[in-house]
């Protein structure tokens, strides 16, 4: 399972790992292929103990659309499972075997989402623990800060001073993650993987002791990397507490770029709007494409 914050280049990591031919993808020809299944679990388990995601048009999620999407993944995958308000624990462990069993011998999950909840990684551990035959491992995948930022607020209008918040909190959520399940998890940089794809492949192969592999990874989106720097609009300087963070994980930042610092509340405050719009109109779509789900059906 690959756990990241979002525009960290977990779809990447899923493709080159699948490429090795030793994991599978519940879809294998998507892309963005995430289940979200551990989320959705938790939203019918404990909906009130969702964590808030300023971020994201689906979470917190009601049990409702909770159902509909773990029961639209069920009949996806052809498994013979069928979840309701009510569904327990046990159900939900039975599924994601059966998806394992399904995407044998390594099924590999990536949903940006869980990491920035503790108690879906503490589902996720309670469910370890109880099927140890199930040998769960984990890549924690991190980007320096100030490229996710730029990534979310280019693509989705994120406003960085919010979207840092559930960055620092989802990184310490891995730091403590990567506590409880120590040998089970290695953690990868999204520039090392940019830069030398091969090693950073090579470095996860040995969590499962898959002997190294000769690949012909070329390498891969450079100009990803601190394209931030190039736009003179993009002022943004995160909090000390971001820094901190980012400093623990290996990123020395330099001090806080000139151009464009004056602009940018102002401009912050003009593209702010925009993030409110492009949430409702993928909401709007989402419950457009269940309304059509359910017709066809």
């Amino acid at each position: 399972m690959i756990l990241s914050d979002k525009s960290s280049g977990s779809s990447i990591l899923q493709k080159l790992l699948a490429d090795t031919g030793y994991f599978k993808k519940n879809n294998p020809n998507k892309f963005h292929d995430e289940s979200k299944f551990w989320l959705y679990a938790l939203a019918i388990l404990d909906n009130k103990s969702q964590p808030s995601m300023n971020y994201s048009y689906e979470f917190p999620a009601n049990v409702n659309e909770a159902v509909f999407a773990l029961n639209k993944l069920m009949q996806n995958s052809e498994i013979n499972i069928i979840f309701n308000n009510n569904s327990n624990k046990e159900t939900f462990f039975e599924a994601w075997i059966k998806l394992c069993e399904k995407n044998n011998p390594i099924f590999i999950e990536k949903s940006p989402h869980h990491l920035h909840s503790w108690q879906v990684l503490k589902l996720i551990f309670e469910f370890m623990e109880k099927n140890p035959l199930q040998d769960m491992r984990f890549v924690g995948l991190i980007r320096n800060p100030m490229d996710t930022l730029y990534s979310m607020w280019k693509r989705w209008y994120a406003i960085p001073a919010i979207a840092e918040k559930s960055w620092v909190k989802a990184y310490e959520n891995l730091i403590k993650f990567k506590e409880i399940a120590k040998d089970k998890i290695v953690i990868i940089k999204y520039e090392d993987l940019i830069y030398s794809p091969g090693a950073s492949i090579n470095n996860i192969l040995k969590l499962f002791d898959i002997q190294p592999i000769e690949n012909n990874f070329n390498i891969l989106y450079s100009n990803s990397i601190s394209k931030w720097k190039k736009d003179k609009f993009f002022g943004y300087y995160p909090e000390v507490d971001v820094i901190e963070l980012a400093n623990l994980f290996g990123y020395n930042f330099e001090s806080p770029k000139k151009k464009a610092i004056f602009l940018w509340p102002i401009i912050s405050f003009l593209t702010s709007p925009m993030f409110a719009i492009h949430i409702k109109k993928n909401v709007l779509k989402r419950k457009i494409k269940k309304y059509l789900q359910l017709l066809h059906e």
